[in-house]
C-alpha cells in the first residue's frame, strides 16, 4: 500500500474525528472552527508523523507534545482559560488516538 494513501487516511480521520468534538466542547459551532482544525492539524499532525517515523519515541510521549502544541494554539487563538484549552486538545486528541488509530487500521486493511 502506498505510503501517501496511510498519510492522507490517517489525516483524515483525525480531522473528522477531532473537528465535530472540538465544535461542540469549544461551544464555537462547526463553521466558526473547520478551517482553524484543519491548520491546527496540517501544523502538528506533520510533526507527528515525521517525529514518530524518525525518532525511537513512544508514540504517547508524542502525543502528549501534540496536545501541549494544541494546547497552545487554541489558547493564542480563541483566548480560552489555559485549562480549558489543555482539556480541549486533550479530549480531541485522545479520542483521535484511541478511535482513529484502529478505525484507520480496520480501513487501510480492507484495502489491502
Amino acid at each position: 500500500m502506498h505510503v501517501l494513501l496511510v498519510y492522507l487516511t490517517a489525516f483524515t480521520l483525525t480531522f473528522l474525528i477531532e473537528w465535530p468534538l472540538f465544535a461542540l466542547l469549544s461551544r464555537k459551532g462547526f463553521r466558526r472552527t473547520a478551517f482553524f482544525l484543519l491548520l491546527m492539524n496540517l501544523v502538528s499532525w506533520p510533526l507527528l508523523a515525521v517525529a514518530h517515523n524518525y525518532t525511537e519515541i513512544h508514540i504517547l510521549w508524542l502525543e502528549l507534545g501534540v496536545v501541549l502544541l494544541e494546547t497552545f494554539i487554541i489558547f493564542i487563538s480563541w483566548r480560552f482559560a489555559w485549562w480549558k484549552c489543555f482539556l480541549l486538545a486533550l479530549t480531541i486528541n485522545a479520542a483521535s488516538y484511541f478511535i482513529g488509530t484502529p478505525l484507520c487500521n480496520l480501513i487501510l486493511n480492507l484495502e489491502s
